[in-house]
């Protein structure tokens, strides 16, 4: 919408195929607030969003991830609808959990940080696609957590 040009979409309400625990999972198990895409460990599983584009432009696409140095190199395909973007994970970056002052530990997943990597623009006219995030390659033991995408529209 005009009023909100930026969209962040979480990772933990992504769809996953071919389901949860074959080769892609979430953190926690559910894909509870504060979760994120993880253990994605087949390339041919990926997460998947049901989102609708009200007006059509130019969207710059950012993945917020995390990436364990064994992992450097994973290539992956952003694609919406007929468009396609292509990346790769060329920094690590590992966070650990943030401290929380809880009393009893919680079975939710606690917060940590995120690295953005800017994949490039893409122009989408107005419609609903499935927004999918593909493996390309995995080097390591997993293609990256994934914490949620971020679409700006850059026009």
């Amino acid at each position: 919408h005009p009023e909100r040009n930026k969209v962040v979409i979480p990772g933990h309400e992504a769809y996953l195929h071919p389901k949860k625990d074959e080769g892609i999972s979430y953190n926690q198990g559910s894909g509870w607030a504060n979760d994120w895409v993880t253990h994605w460990t087949d390339t041919e599983a990926y997460p998947y969003w049901e989102v609708e584009v009200v007006h059509p432009g130019i969207f710059e696409i950012t993945l917020m991830y995390n990436c364990a140095i064994e992992d450097v190199g994973s290539a992956f395909r952003i694609e919406i609808g007929e468009k396609q973007l292509d990346g790769k994970i060329t920094e690590a970056f590992v966070s650990e959990p943030k401290a929380s002052p809880d009393r009893v530990p919680r079975k939710e997943v606690y917060e940590k940080d995120w690295k953005p990597l800017r994949v490039g623009t893409v122009q989408i006219n107005q419609g609903r696609y499935q927004l999918k995030v593909k493996a390309l390659s995995k080097p390591g033991n997993e293609v990256m957590e994934l914490k949620a995408i971020q679409i700006v529209k850059a026009d």
